[in-house]
C-alpha cells in the first residue's frame, strides 16, 4: 500500500511539473505559399529543441530563413514565441521576390547562431528594423557582405550574452550602409555591444552614414561590454563615432579610421575604460570630425587604476576636468585640452616626460586664458614633469586655480624644461616655500603670465632667504 501511494505521489508531482512548464508558440511560414511549404509550427516547452524545415516547389529554391541562416532543415531552441519565415526564390542566388538581385530581409529577434554569407549581390541583406541578438546567439558576418539598414531607426543590439563577429578582409570588407535614397549622415541607427564575449570582433568593417542621434554621447558603435575593432572605418554620423559607457572595454582598437562625424570620433564616459588599458593604439586616424578630439566625458572614478595617456593623432578633451588619485603617465607628444573653468588634479604618482621635439601639451580650448590649471598634490617619489607646455590656464578665483601649475606643500616632483605661458594670473603657485626642498627644477621658462611668474601662497625661509606670503617672483626659487 505504501509503495502504491508513493508511486501515485511521484506521478502527481511529475504531472504538476509538466503542467507548470512554460509553453511557447513557434510559427513557421513561407514568404510565398506558391513557392514552397514549411513545417515545424506548433507549441513547445521552454528550452525544447524544435525542427523546422522548408521545401521549395518545383522551379523554386530555398534561400534562407528571415534571420539570414541558410541551414535547412534547422534545429532551434525554443525560449519564447517566435516566427521563422522561409525565403524562397525562382533563382538559386535570388531574394524573396524571385528577382536574383533582391536582398534577404532581416529583422526581429535572433536567438540562434547564424552566419550571414556573401551572396554576391550589391546588397546581400536589408535590416528592416532593429535586430536584437538574444540568449547565447552568435551572428557571424562573412567577408564581402553588404548590409543595408532600411531607415534611421534600424540597427543591431547585441544582448548581454550574445555575440557579433564581423571579420572582413582588405580586399573584401564588410559594408554597413543606409538606404540608397538617403546618402546622408544618420541614415541608420547604431550597433550596440552589451556582452563581454571575445567573439565581439569587427575587422575591415565599413560603417557608412550611421549614427542617427545628434547627441555627443550617441554614436555609430556603442560599447557597454567588450569589443575588438581593427581596420574599420566609420564615415558620417550625426553624433559621435564610437561611444564607450560604464565598464566598456576595447580589447583592441587599432588602424581604424573615423571621419565626418558631427561631434567626437571617440567618446568615453569613464576615463579608466579608455586609458587604464594599453589596447588602444596610436595608429588610428580621426579626420574632419566636428569636435576632432577624444572626449573623456565624465570625471574619473577614484579607484586608483593606473592611467596612460598616449600620443594620439588628436587631443584628449575633458569637459569637466579631472581629479585622479591613481598613478598617471603622459607619453611624449600627448595633448590634453581642458574645458573652461576646469582643472586637472593629480594626487598619485605623476609622470609627464616629453621631449624637445615632442612636448606634452596641456591647454584650454582657445588661445586666451580659459581653464584653471594643473594641481599637483602627489608626495611619492619619481614624479616628473619634463618638456611640457602648460598654456592659457590660471583663470580661477581660488588661490589654487590661478596658475598654470599649483604645487601643493607635500608635492615631490622634478620640473625640467617646461614652459608656463599665457596665464590669466601666474605661471606657478607654490603653496609652502619651506617645503621647496621636495622640488628639483631646471630649464623652465615663463611667457605672458598676467600677474607674474611665480606666486608664493605662504611665506617662510628657504635656502637662507626669507620670503613673505603673496610674494611674486620672476623665477622658481
Amino acid at each position: 500500500m505504501k509503495t502504491t501511494m508513493k508511486l501515485m505521489t511521484l506521478a502527481l508531482l511529475a504531472l504538476a511539473v509538466t503542467s507548470c512548464a512554460k509553453e511557447y508558440t513557434l510559427t513557421v511560414v513561407p514568404n510565398n505559399a506558391d513557392w514552397g511549404t514549411v513545417e515545424g509550427s506548433g507549441n513547445y516547452n521552454d528550452g525544447e529543441t524544435a525542427r523546422i524545415a522548408a521545401y521549395p516547389a518545383s522551379g523554386y529554391y530555398f534561400i534562407s530563413w528571415q534571420d539570414g541562416d541558410c541551414t535547412n532543415p534547422r534545429e532551434v531552441v525554443v525560449t519564447g514565441d517566435a516566427t521563422y519565415t522561409a525565403i524562397f526564390s525562382n533563382d538559386p542566388n535570388g531574394g524573396g521576390t524571385g528577382d536574383p538581385n533582391d536582398p534577404t530581409e532581416i529583422g526581429g529577434t535572433i536567438n540562434q547562431n547564424v552566419t550571414w554569407v556573401d551572396r554576391g549581390l550589391p546588397v546581400d541583406y536589408i535590416v528592416s528594423s532593429t535586430i536584437y541578438l538574444e540568449g547565447n546567439a552568435l551572428v557571424t558576418v562573412e567577408p564581402g557582405v553588404c548590409i543595408m539598414f532600411a531607415n534611421n531607426e534600424a540597427g543591431i543590439e547585441v544582448g548581454e550574452n550574445a555575440g557579433l563577429r564581423m571579420i572582413g578582409t582588405q580586399e573584401k570588407p564588410i559594408l554597413l550602409e543606409g538606404p540608397t535614397n538617403n546618402p546622408n549622415a544618420g541614415a541608420w541607427s547604431h550597433i550596440s555591444i552589451l556582452s563581454n564575449r571575445s567573439d565581439n570582433q569587427f575587422e575591415y568593417v565599413h560603417m557608412i552614414n550611421g549614427g542617427s542621434s545628434n547627441r555627443d554621447d550617441e554614436g555609430v558603435v556603442k560599447v557597454y561590454g567588450t569589443l575588438s575593432m581593427k581596420h574599420c572605418k566609420i564615415d558620417g554620423s550625426l553624433g559621435s563615432g564610437v561611444c564607450m559607457y560604464s565598464d566598456a572595454h576595447l580589447s583592441a582598437f587599432e588602424y581604424n579610421e573615423i571621419l565626418n562625424c558631427a561631434v567626437y570620433p571617440l567618446y568615453t564616459l569613464y576615463v579608466e575604460d579608455l586609458c587604464s588599458a594599453s589596447t588602444i593604439s596610436t595608429n588610428n586616424s580621426f579626420l574632419n570630425n566636428g569636435s576632432n578630439m577624444i572626449c573623456l566625458a565624465g570625471c574619473a572614478d577614484e579607484d586608483g587604476e593606473d592611467l596612460t595617456f598616449k600620443s594620439m593623432s588628436v587631443p584628449y578633451y575633458t569637459p569637466q576636468g579631472l581629479h585622479y588619485v591613481g598613478d598617471v603617465t603622459f607619453d611624449a607628444g600627448a595633448h590634453m585640452m581642458v574645458a573652461n573653468n576646469s582643472n586637472l588634479q593629480f594626487d598619485g604618482a605623476f609622470v609627464a616626460q616629453g621631449t624637445a621635439s615632442n612636448p606634452i601639451v596641456f591647454c584650454g580650448t582657445g588661445n586666451n586664458p580659459s581653464w584653471d590649471g594643473i594641481i599637483l598634490t602627489t608626495s611619492g617619489e619619481n614624479n616628473v614633469m619634463s618638456h611640457c607646455h602648460i598654456q592659457n590656464a590660471g583663470v580661477g578665483t581660488d588661490w589654487f586655480n590661478q596658475s598654470c601649475l599649483y604645487i601643493g606643500s607635500e608635492t615631490v616632483v622634478t620640473l625640467n624644461n617646461n614652459v608656463f605661458g599665457a596665464s590669466g594670473h601666474y605661471g606657478v603657485t607654490i603653496e609652502n616655500i619651506e617645503n621647496w626642498d621636495n622640488v628639483t627644477h631646471s630649464g623652465n621658462s615663463f611667457t605672458d603670465c598676467a600677474s607674474g611668474n611665480v606666486f608664493l601662497e605662504s611665506g617662510g625661509e628657504y635656502n637662507g632667504t626669507q620670503y613673505d606670503a603673496e610674494d611674486v617672483l620672476t623665477n622658481l626659487p
